[in-house]
């Protein structure tokens, strides 16, 4: 059997995390998403895998050279021209081996991979969401699929295609007549349609925990999730921890990285090499931090995502937030992550729409390179773009555009 993740998209739900990397490499308990995936694979059995590449293919192929944990195949689809014209690259003409294929924005816990892995024959995995409008709903009969419908407006049932399949090469080879979708793409959904149309047998298989990385927010949950059974007291090799500092249940430290007196930090946590956590700081459960951060004197951090480089220096409260690499937050500036009504946070996109995200708690999104002068405060949901610059005191809510000056 052949493992097959789709890599390929642009990422643009994901914005503005994504504007420096591809999605399936922005940071999760402290790694990318791709390697907790090759992780679980390689666990489940997998020794080789490959990945379909088109946005992010240097990152990706620097990826698969350093950090991939399974022999990796690199495969360039030349346009990201949709999931079926990715897997139809990988397939060839004439497919002669069962294809397990694996959606790259989405996650599920390595138990869960490992008893599909065990399945045999066609198959597609489902999950059941509260709505269905906004997803393939799965329509089936007696276990087997009939078909999906892309977000309809009437739903046949709460289950979804959850990015997770495994084909044999008769439901392959319907590959070569793919026509395009009404939206310009070639689907792997309308793959299976065809095959169980013309009465192709294609299981419907329940998986229980599915995680998706849609949106920037959903980082967080994931991070959430990944980290829950982590109840070691992880490893510190090489790193300093000054007197005065306490550390509590799993905290993982990276070597160079220096936790100065005062510092209080609730795992689960995971900190990379070559940051300064302290003086005087609160790090808060399910928060990672990568690797030449600062987190200083009188900052609390809390159920975050802090990149590679980014520093919150002084005097600042960061809670239920995503920090991208290189920000930098002045002395004073707070995050509000929790609104006066009892609502959940909705965020703006870049189209000016608003979105329900879900969540009571959310913080702000931040793009790479964005710096932010002290005394500014940002809203609960606040969305601010790459390579943005705000003056001190500013006020900021909604979506913030790359490259915005606010002085």
């Amino acid at each position: 059997m052949r493992f097959v993740v789709l890599a390929a998209g642009g990422g643009t739900r994901m914005a503005p995390l994504s504007a420096d990397r591809p999605k399936v490499l922005l940071p999760v308990g402290g790694r990318p998403l791709l390697s907790w995936t090759f992780d679980a694979l390689r666990d489940a059995g997998a020794r080789e895998a490959s990945v379909i590449v088109n946005h992010g293919e240097p990152e990706l192929r620097s990826w698969a050279r350093t950090a991939s944990t399974l022999k990796t195949r690199i495969v360039r689809q030349p346009k990201a021209d949709g999931t079926g014209g990715a897997v139809r690259i990988a397939a060839g003409k004439r497919p002669r081996e069962p294809f397990f294929v694996h959606y790259g924005d989405v996650w599920v816990p390595p138990k869960v991979l490992a008893s599909l892995v065990r399945e045999e024959g066609s198959w597609i995995g489902v999950h059941q969401v509260p709505d269905a409008a906004a997803f393939g709903s799965v329509e089936a009969r007696r276990g087997t699929l009939v078909k999906i419908h892309e977000k309809s407006a009437k739903p046949p049932s709460r289950n979804v295609f959850a990015g997770l399949a495994r084909l044999e090469p008769d439901a392959l080879l319907r590959l070569s007549s793919l026509k395009k979708s009404p939206r310009g793409e070639y689907e792997l959904t309308d793959v299976l349609n065809q095959h169980a149309a013309d009465g192709g047998k294609i299981r419907v298989v329940k998986i229980p925990e599915w995680f998706e990385a849609g949106r920037p927010w959903n980082l967080l949950t994931i991070q959430q999730r990944l980290l829950r059974d982590a109840t070691s007291k992880g490893s510190r090799v090489g790193a300093v921890i000054e007197p005065g500092a306490r550390l509590m249940g799993h905290v993982e430290v990276g070597a160079g990285t220096r936790i100065r007196s005062g510092a209080y930090i609730e795992g689960p946590v995971v900190i990379g090499k070559d940051c300064k956590i302290g003086p005087n700081c609160y790090i808060r459960p399910t928060t990672s931090i990568g690797d030449r951060c600062h987190i200083g004197a009188s900052v609390e951090v809390k159920n975050s995502i802090v990149m590679d480089d980014t520093n919150v220096p002084h005097l600042s409260y960061v809670g239920d937030s995503v920090l991208a690499s290189r920000v930098n937050l002045g002395a004073g500036t707070n995050v509000a992550n929790l609104k006066v009504t009892p609502q959940n946070v909705r965020a703006t996109l870049g189209d000016g729409s608003k979105i329900d995200t879900g969540m009571r708690k959310l913080g702000t999104m931040i793009g790479p390179d964005t710096k932010i002068g002290i005394n500014c405060s940002l809203n609960p949901g606040t969305v601010v773009g790459a390579n943005c610059l705000v003056g001190a005191g500013n006020v900021l809510s909604g979506w913030i555009p790359s490259g915005t000056k606010v002085l």
